[in-house]
């Protein structure tokens, strides 16, 4: 098509009336990881021999696990024995700290390769889970990587979103969505976007305008009463177990020995709503020390 008469198509569509319109979210709460913070203000580091999805890691709340440094929250994985488990590893929660119910959240962060066993997360639950249980609390897995399908050398460029609820664990359900992204995600920071409302669930990588998952969740659809209601935010480092397939440790190639770790380094997270709509409830909040340019966030 001839450029001008392609430019003059752009515009009669942007003028038409009943297109979707990009809408522009105000910053409304920020976690900036400043070394005069206290980490507990915001997380609670999750202490626990037993954790899901046949995983083999110790989650503790030493800081050689879980820690500040640099202005980032650092997670660390490492091979070390702690009761029964072979891996100790690092997950926070801002349960019963940070909740919101719908908008926009952000995230900066540098997760560690995953090639032999590691499963880095970025997510959230619904705040009611210690009362209905997981999946009745509802799940919005906003990145997750090392998923065994990525084997084979598109380690680096793999991860995966997804939803989950359910009545109980006999009746979860699920969609999620996989796939290779054309360059790699573990070779520095990356942004990771997730617009969730009444509607749907969007997730985007970096500056990207064409989302990497969306998801239904309006009205009628199956997961649409589990997660409308104030969420919390977590990330995590997990050392085998289902998602990467690897249930034996002496297969955990990424931690080779006890003198290798691996970190996941969060540089901040933020969480943006649209004017009149604000309800995030934090103990702390880091928004005035978010740069001007970057108070708003224009959804694609």
């Amino acid at each position: 098509m001839n450029r001008h008469i392609l430019a003059a198509c752009l515009c009669l569509l942007a003028a038409l009336p009943g297109l979707a319109e990009a809408q522009t979210y105000r910053l409304v709460w920020a976690d900036e990881f400043r070394p005069e913070n206290q980490l507990t203000d915001n997380w609670t580091a999750i202490v626990t021999p037993r954790p899901a999805n046949n995983e083999l890691q110790y989650y503790t709340d030493s800081p050689s696990n879980v820690h500040l440094e640099d202005g980032c929250l650092v997670l660390t994985a490492r091979r070390e024995q702690k009761g029964q488990k072979s891996f100790t590893s690092g997950r926070v929660d801002s349960d019963k700290k940070v909740t919101f119910k719908h908008g926009v959240i952000r995230s900066r962060f540098w997760m560690p390769r995953t090639e032999g066993g590691l499963w880095p997360a970025f997510w959230m639950m619904g705040d009611d889970r210690s009362q209905v249980g997981w999946p009745h609390c509802g799940e919005l897995d906003i990145m997750e990587a090392g998923h065994s399908n990525g084997f084979g050398g598109n380690e680096e460029k793999h991860f995966s979103a997804a939803v989950h609820w359910g009545a109980d664990s006999r009746h979860h359900k699920y969609f999620s969505k996989a796939g290779v992204n054309p360059y790699s995600v573990q070779d520095g920071y990356h942004i990771f976007t997730c617009v969730w409302n009444e509607n749907e669930i969007r997730c985007y990588l970096d500056d990207c305008r064409e989302p990497y998952f969306t998801g239904d969740l309006s009205a009628g659809t199956d997961p649409a009463p589990y997660v409308h209601k104030p969420f919390f935010i977590l990330y995590n480092i997990a050392v085998g177990g289902n998602y990467p397939g690897i249930l034996d440790p002496d297969r955990v190639t990424a931690l080779p020995d006890g003198q290798t770790v691996r970190e996941m380094r969060i540089d901040w997270v933020r969480v943006y709503q649209l004017e009149g709509q604000e309800n995030v409830r934090a103990v702390r909040n880091d928004k005035h020390l978010v740069p001007n340019a970057e108070q708003t966030y224009v959804a694609p």
